[in-house]
Formats: structure tokens, C-alpha cells, sequence
């Protein structure tokens, strides 16, 4: 796999990778599957590239379907998983009538702020009336009942849900458009994806105010890959959809989803 390893991931996606070798070649070596923390979409691909090289299932569940961040299960191929196999739990975070409007970044820093672990939690979803459900695995469901009591000055009050009301969940839409960068530096990613000059796109990278796969980034010469989610504070996510090929002017085909 070193090859694999060298020439395919980040530096810094290293951890991740070593962890999901370990994993895969426990399974093969033992026919017991295994089952990880939840993944973001970047890290579920580097997920399915690796349990390939072994011969093995990848399955993924977040808590509903389409949700962004999941935990996998890796197994035997004859082996089918059910939700429950995965568990992740659902909570519901009711907020008061009246209270400001709170934003998905206020509710993950007072989340992360009690002690959850990033990758202990998944999605966080919105009804039309501004309750929230957070998917957390089934570990970190006690912290989050006995900790999480507000969201910035605004007072929660929190429960296990069973049956989330998924449908009613407001759906971020991803809004796809095909543009062609000079490189593939994540200054010209954000500065296509959120409409801006690729000057001005460097100073919120450099103030901090950038995330690539929820880890802050501040290197506007950090080239982008496939599957990659950066988020840009106060103007939301965008996604790399794919990347296509050069124009005859040397110019790089990217698709870019824009989550609205």
C-alpha cells in the first residue's frame, strides 16, 4: 500500500489512512468486520480506495439517507450490514421560541466545545422551525446529554430521538456548475466557488476563516482533490465534485458544487 499511500493522499491524511489499513487488514486477516468513526466524504473515498486493495466491503450510514458524514463498516463482501449495525444515534436539540437564529457552525462549537470528538459526530440537521438533530455515535450520546446545555448564550434543552422526522429535515441543496482553474490551489477553488477575485480570496484563507474537510487551512497554496468540502465562515460549503481533464489552453476542468 505505500505506493498507494505516497502518491494518492496528504501529508496530513496520513493518521486516517494508517488507520484504515490497520483496519482492512485486520478484517482480512480475521473475517471480523470492522467499524470506524464517521468519515467526511473525502475520507469515505480514501475509505473505498483502500478496502479495494484488500478485496473488501465498504458499507456507509450516517443516521438518514444522503447524510453528508458517515461512519463505515468494513467487512467481508458476502456481509450486509443493517442501520442499526452502525450506531449512530439521533439527537434532538430543541431552542427556544425567540431565541436568535442559530447557524450550523454555532451549534458544532458548542459541541466540540463539551468535549465531542469531531469524528464522534455527524450530520447536524434543521426542521423548518429551527430545532436541530445532531447524529453523534453511540459513545458520545452520554456526554452530549449530561454537557451540552447551550449554544453560545442561548439555553438547549436536548433528547434521544428514535425516530427523527427526516423528511421534514431542510435539505441543502448542491447547486453544480463546471469552471476551468489556472491550478488546482485552493485560492482559485474558493475563489470560483464563492465569487471572488483569487486576490481576495487569499486574505480570509490566511485570516483563518477556511476549512478543508473541517480542519482549519491556512495555506492558499494547498492544492485541492477530489471529494474535498471547503467551508468558507459566514458564506457556507462548497464541494469538489470532480476533476476533469486540461483545456487545449492548459486550464484545468473542474465541477464545483455549491451547497445552498
Amino acid at each position: 500500500m505505500s505506493d498507494v499511500v505516497h502518491q494518492h493522499f496528504r501529508p496530513a491524511e496520513q493518521a486516517i489512512v494508517k488507520r484504515l489499513e490497520e483496519f482492512s487488514s485486520g478484517v482480512e486477516r480475521t473475517g471480523v468486520s470492522r467499524r470506524t468513526d464517521f468519515l467526511s466524504p473525502r475520507e469515505a473515498w480514501i475509505a473505498q480506495i483502500i478496502c479495494a486493495k484488500y478485496s473488501l466491503a465498504v458499507s456507509l450510514y450516517g443516521g438518514y439517507e444522503h447524510a453528508e458524514r458517515q461512519r463505515a463498516i468494513i467487512s467481508d463482501v458476502h456481509e450486509h450490514p443493517g442501520e442499526e449495525n452502525f450506531e449512530v444515534v439521533a439527537v434532538r436539540v430543541d431552542v427556544p421560541k425567540g431565541s436568535s437564529t442559530l447557524r450550523h457552525g454555532d451549534f458544532l462549537g458548542a459541541l466540540l466545545g463539551v468535549g465531542i470528538r469531531r469524528d464522534g459526530l455527524g450530520d447536524i440537521a434543521f426542521l423548518p422551525d429551527h430545532t436541530a438533530y445532531v447524529f453523534c455515535t453511540k459513545q458520545m450520546v452520554n456526554i452530549l446529554l449530561r454537557d451540552f446545555t447551550q449554544v453560545g448564550k442561548t439555553s438547549v434543552t436536548i433528547r434521544v430521538d428514535e425516530q427523527p422526522p427526516i423528511s421534514q429535515f431542510l435539505a441543502s441543496t448542491l447547486m453544480e456548475q463546471k469552471v476551468t482553474l489556472q491550478s488546482l490551489r485552493l485560492d482559485a477553488f474558493l475563489a470560483h466557488a464563492f465569487g471572488m477575485s483569487r486576490s481576495k480570496a487569499v486574505e480570509p484563507i490566511r485570516s483563518g476563516k477556511v476549512q478543508l474537510n473541517h480542519v482549519l487551512c491556512v495555506e492558499p497554496s494547498q492544492e485541492i482533490v477530489e471529494h474535498d468540502v471547503v467551508s468558507l465562515r459566514g458564506s457556507g460549503r462548497a464541494r469538489v465534485m470532480g476533476i476533469e481533464g486540461n483545456s487545449r489552453s492548459g486550464r484545468i476542468f473542474v465541477r464545483i458544487g455549491r451547497y445552498v
